[in-house]
């Protein structure tokens, strides 16, 4: 419109420029003989047949523009888009699954590590618990034998005198009383490492997880953070612990 009004006031030349910077901006600018006057339409011709080589450059470097921005847009829709392959498969796995002991839980969130470590945890305690009982009961009964350290009399109708209570035998008592606490000991260990493996596995647990095609084992969300094993010393002692 600048050049136009330009034109119009008789000043050819300050219209030629603002056709020129017109030119720059839309190289394949025309104006339309039905519409414009053919005054404007002569003029404006003649700037272009006189821009016709600046023109062509302009007009380069916009496809030239043109061609890198539809490239950079291809490889930006190529790297956000999924890699081509076989459709995505789901895996929907059990919510009673994280509440069973032994690291069922940990198994089926894809941990094997941490499934191992409850698994060998819980069965060498619940080993240990079962074992304690089985080994009391089989050598005491329901009741430890209590014995005499001196030798008991016998009575005018046959039976044993009493034991002096000073002498009596409390060894297989306090042995069965040792291998009780064992047997509770490890039991109580059982079930609080079942509970933090439940915990862990509720805490963890994924409905559906992808599994990449032709694997067995599935491919989780969310990689877990390894586990650790880690030892600390105080002027009171030492402990250990295991992260995971």
């Amino acid at each position: 419109m600048l050049g136009v009004a330009y034109l119009f006031e008789n000043q050819p030349e300050e219209a030629r420029r603002e056709f020129r910077k017109l030119l720059e901006l839309r190289p394949d600018y025309r104006f339309d003989p039905l519409l414009d006057p053919q005054r404007i339409v002569d003029f404006f011709n003649e700037v272009v047949k006189e821009e016709e080589s600046a023109i062509a450059a302009i007009e380069a470097r916009r496809r030239q523009r043109e061609q890198e921005t539809a490239a950079r847009r291809q490889r930006e829709a190529a790297r956000l888009a999924p890699a081509a392959g076989p459709p995505v498969v789901y895996e929907r796995r059990s919510y009673v699954v994280s509440f069973l002991p032994f690291g069922a839980g940990q198994f089926q969130n894809g941990e094997r590590r941490k499934g191992w470590a409850f698994l060998s945890a819980e069965a060498g305690l619940a080993a240990i618990s079962v074992g304690a009982f089985a080994t009391n009961f089989a050598l005491y009964g329901l009741q430890p034998h209590r014995g005499c350290l001196v030798p008991q009399t016998i009575d005018p109708n046959g039976n044993p005198t009493a034991c002096p209570p000073s002498q009596v035998d409390h060894s297989q008592e306090q042995t069965s009383t040792w291998i009780l606490r064992t047997q509770v000991v490890s039991g109580g260990l059982f079930f609080a490492v079942a509970a933090w493996g439940i915990i862990d596995a509720v805490r963890h647990y994924q409905r559906d997880v992808v599994i990449s095609p032709g694997e067995d084992n599935p491919v989780r969300k969310v990689s877990a953070r390894p586990s650790s094993f880690r030892l600390t010393a105080s002027p009171f002692g030492a402990g250990a612990a295991w992260e995971f």
